[in-house]
């Protein structure tokens, strides 16, 4: 073989990354040998840095260098409105956009039989014991996926349970079906939340369909 059994398990481990493939990784990894003393060691440093000062944040499982994290203990976000998102990601695509001021709650993931993940696998614990009479509204922000429209009727259907009196909201004009956040323009983004709608409870969605 062409290339060293190190090599090769560099360019496998980069194509573990999501939107790196075969070839997008052997260029990445062709980069870094070129420039071995100028950014290899940065990267190391910096990776190393990250891996051991970033955590989820044990209220809303954002990931930071904090805990609680910053959303959680700034006195600017208003408290009595909860974004709920897929992931750490998605809170970064909102607020580049600097449109929303309330606070976040990160599931760590979406139900999703494919991959396997279960609603017990998803940060919905702490969900649970953060709708007090302090929160107002739930703002449901998932894919147009199917795993993000199972997670949302699952997520509205537990609230119900948990907190009848607080109001359930999703994004509503702006998001296409199947579409994925990383992908959206901030317009597109701030459309979705102006316009969002309330969410109605599974049961009666269930008997619209029948």
């Amino acid at each position: 073989m062409f290339l060293s059994d190190d090599l090769q398990q560099l360019i496998q481990t980069f194509c573990k990354l999501p939107g790196i493939g075969p070839r997008s990784a052997r260029r990445v990894v062709l980069h870094l040998l070129k420039n071995k003393h100028s950014i290899v060691t940065q990267l190391k440093e910096t990776l190393e840095k990250v891996a051991n000062h970033h955590r989820e944040c044990t209220i809303c499982g954002y990931i930071d260098s904090r805990n609680p994290c910053f959303f959680c203990t700034s006195p600017h976000r208003d408290p009595s409105v909860l974004c709920i998102v897929a992931d750490t990601g998605d809170v970064w695509a909102f607020e580049k956009a600097c449109f929303f001021k309330g606070q976040y709650h990160v599931l760590g993931g979406m139900i999703s039989a494919f991959h396997g993940k279960r609603p017990e696998d998803l940060n919905l614990a702490s969900l649970k014991n953060r709708l007090s009479n302090v929160v107002k509204e739930v703002i449901l922000a998932m894919d147009g996926t199917l795993e993000g429209q199972t997670t949302l009727h699952y997520i509205t259907s537990s609230i119900h349970q948990w907190a009848p009196h607080i109001r359930i909201s999703g994004l509503a004009k702006g998001m296409p079906v199947g579409g994925e956040f990383d992908y959206m323009d901030q317009g597109t983004l701030i459309s979705a939340f102006t316009g969002r709608q309330n969410v109605p409870h599974l049961a009666d969605s269930i008997q619209q369909w029948r």
